[in-house]
């Protein structure tokens, strides 16, 4: 069972986006590498969904964090649009196709319910939930 099971994850095709990080140690067979800016590539992110749909979405972008209490006003909006705008937006323009969506947590939500970070985390895991529960997309978080 173990090498049935090891032979057809090694058939799943895997795409992994990055922006400034360079990914090349996952360069290989059935593995593609694509450089994406999150902020302005929505393109290039329904392209690959379009043309390997049914997939798994792992969302994992994330800028510079601070778990401080007070941060400048447009920390605070990239906080906006890399936890809650950006990953909204890539669901609600593929809400048709087949896809899956993995949002990871974070245990500061836990540690530190005041810090801004947090505070926009926690609202991103409740309108994503929502709304994959809405449109009937499996979520993980």
């Amino acid at each position: 069972m173990y090498l049935i099971l090891w032979k057809k994850i090694k058939k799943i095709i895997k795409i992994i986006t990055y922006h400034k990080n360079v990914i090349k140690s996952f360069a290989g067979r059935n593995i593609i590498v694509k450089k994406i800016d999150i902020r302005k590539d929505f393109s290039k992110i329904k392209r690959i969904i379009d043309k390997y749909s049914p997939l798994r979405l792992y969302y994992f972008p994330t800028t510079k964090i601070s778990f401080e209490h007070k941060v400048k006003k447009n920390t605070a909006q990239e906080y906006e649009n890399f936890y809650i705008n950006y990953p909204l937006r890539i669901l609600k323009e593929n809400k048709s196709k087949k896809i899956s969506f993995f949002y990871p947590s974070t245990k500061n939500i836990d540690y530190d319910k005041k810090s801004i970070y947090s505070k926009i985390k926690l609202k991103a895991e409740i309108k994503i939930n929502a709304f994959c529960l809405k449109n009937k997309i499996p979520i993980y978080i």
